[in-house]
């Protein structure tokens, strides 16, 4: 026969155990239907679209003795541009390029890659060549 102590015991654990299920019995289980009112409302649900990743990055010696790191990414419209300035990206406007920074002014890059050969537009300077 059972001791009451030792059958509080038993009940307490088994509550202890049964506790976390009882939120699963409150799920109807049904499915939602979509709310009408919700685009009036602005709770509208758009799909995330990730960046482009990187498919491969090259580093490349140029003619003046710097060094620059493309890294190219998996759309084959956009490349990051690594150097002693910092990081610029760039955009083709059809994939494989010349890469544009989008600026019109004088300040604006433009880079060509040819097979291990890039070069390096901006306005105003001498255009930068360089190998990988």
């Amino acid at each position: 026969m059972i001791g009451a102590r030792m059958f509080r015991r038993l009940a307490c654990q088994s509550a202890a155990l049964l506790l976390p299920l009882t939120g699963l019995c409150a799920c109807d289980g049904g499915t939602k239907e979509p709310d009408p009112a919700a685009n009036e409302r602005g709770n509208t649900t758009t799909a995330v679209v990730l960046p482009p990743s990187i498919r491969k990055t090259t580093g490349y010696r140029c003619k003046d003795k710097s060094i620059v790191s493309i890294d190219f990414l998996d759309d084959d419209r956009t490349i990051n541009l690594r150097d002693d300035g910092g990081i610029s990206q760039f955009r083709a406007a059809k994939p494989g390029g010349p890469y544009d920074s989008g600026y019109n002014d004088s300040g604006g890059m433009t880079v060509v890659v040819k097979g291990n050969d890039i070069s390096i537009e901006q306005g105003g300077k001498e255009i930068r060549q360089c190998k990988s």
